[in-house]
């Protein structure tokens, strides 16, 4: 992993988003290693998580959720017009994103 751009925590597991591949990564061992949580090759512009539920930021496609550790993702994008999502963030029960921010260059 060259360059992070997320990083975020649930008790025991670590989460990152690597930039240049794509992806959502963890570690269970402080950093030691790190294993491949899906969403590969996809622009993850955000990473926030509330209780056990995961939610990314795909650049282009939405908002993406998992309820078990990164193992399965599901979209969750009803009632989003623009799917080009820059930033997330979790306040209780209510999810604030930003779409359309994010510019590559």
């Amino acid at each position: 992993m060259e360059e992070l751009s997320c990083v975020s925590q649930l008790p025991g597991i670590i989460y990152i988003q690597e930039l240049l591949d794509g992806g959502i990564y963890y570690s269970t061992n402080n950093g030691e290693s790190w294993t491949a949580a899906g969403l590969s090759n996809k622009w993850i512009a955000a990473l926030a998580i509330s209780g056990n539920n995961i939610f990314v930021g795909v650049y282009g496609e939405g908002v993406f959720l998992s309820t078990n550790n990164g193992t399965d993702w599901i979209a969750v994008n009803n009632g989003l017009s623009n799917l080009k999502i820059s930033f997330l963030a979790i306040k209780e029960n209510y999810i604030s994103l930003e779409p359309g921010a994010a510019e590559y260059l």
